[in-house]
């Protein structure tokens, strides 16, 4: 399920809800694996970069998972690249 992030006011930050039995971990494996930049700090705190600007950041301690559309998407289009990166990230493998 994708919801707009509570602290966004400008359709920039998601939060998706994986479904059960996704593991957000794999998930950040998986995109390193596909090319997604790796920009991470901390291992408390995934945050990869996709080729498109978008990031996805992932809290594996709780399974987390927030999509940041990049800036450069026109703000009547944030909502859609919202959607076809959470359906993206919700196919397996």
């Amino acid at each position: 399920m994708l919801t707009r992030d509570a602290s966004c006011t400008r359709d920039l930050l998601w939060r998706l809800e994986l479904p059960a039995g996704d593991d957000a971990t794999q998930l950040a494996d998986r995109l390193a694996a596909s090319g997604w930049r790796d920009r991470s700090l901390l291992p408390i705190l995934r945050d990869l970069e996709g080729p498109d600007g978008h990031r996805v950041v992932i809290v594996p301690r709780t399974g987390r998972v927030q999509l940041r559309i990049c800036y450069v998407v026109p703000p009547d289009a944030r909502a859609g690249a919202a959607a076809r990166l959470a359906a993206a990230l919700s196919q397996p493998g």
